[in-house]
């Protein structure tokens, strides 16, 4: 059977973060898997608080008619800009690994997670135009005959005004079979 979840990826750690939640969980519409995938990302700032990735967002492919069908994102933070849509020249994404900045790496301005990178079925590997803070996680990949099928992500609630900021600090992606 099509379109069902078979596995659920998470690339990022919450441990250390407090006040941070689940989004919902956001899918492709039967029969459509993620073909590309674009950042909501905050610049590196100098003075003030930095909080890098703010939002993931998939796109949607139909197999049937191979047009785009939608774009799909979880919870996002409030700050930051899309970036530039990063897609597979051919089939679905199937693995992703995320960069992230431990909370015990940072001494006073965190960031969480900074960057994405993506697989797709043809082995092409795309690095989103996040930033460079932090560590790179391990590949996790869809298990064979599945693809990346829908996103949740885990926000950080904007904390008081003397607080430091964190944003987006973990994802889940969903593996659906093909």
């Amino acid at each position: 059977m099509t379109g069902v979840v078979v596995a659920r990826l998470v690339p990022g750690s919450t441990e250390g973060y407090e006040w941070v939640r689940w989004g919902p969980r956001a899918l492709c519409s039967p029969g459509s898997y993620a073909v590309a995938f674009q950042l909501k990302v905050e610049p590196i700032m100098l003075l003030g608080d930095f909080t890098a990735l703010n939002g993931i967002k998939l796109y949607c492919l139909e197999t049937g008619t191979g047009r785009l069908d939608l774009k799909i994102t979880s919870s996002l933070g409030p700050w930051g800009m899309w970036g530039d849509v990063f897609m597979c020249t051919t089939g679905f994404l199937v693995g992703v690994r995320m960069r992230m900045e431990q909370p015990w790496e940072a001494e006073k301005d965190k960031s969480a997670a900074s960057n994405l990178a993506m697989e797709c079925e043809n082995g092409e590997r795309m690095i989103g135009d996040g930033t460079d803070r932090g560590r790179w996680g391990e590949w996790q990949r869809c298990p064979r005959g599945s693809a990346i099928c829908g996103l949740a992500t885990q926000v950080q609630l904007p904390q008081h005004i003397f607080d430091d900021d964190v944003s987006l600090v973990s994802a889940a992606f969903y593996c659906c079979s093909v």
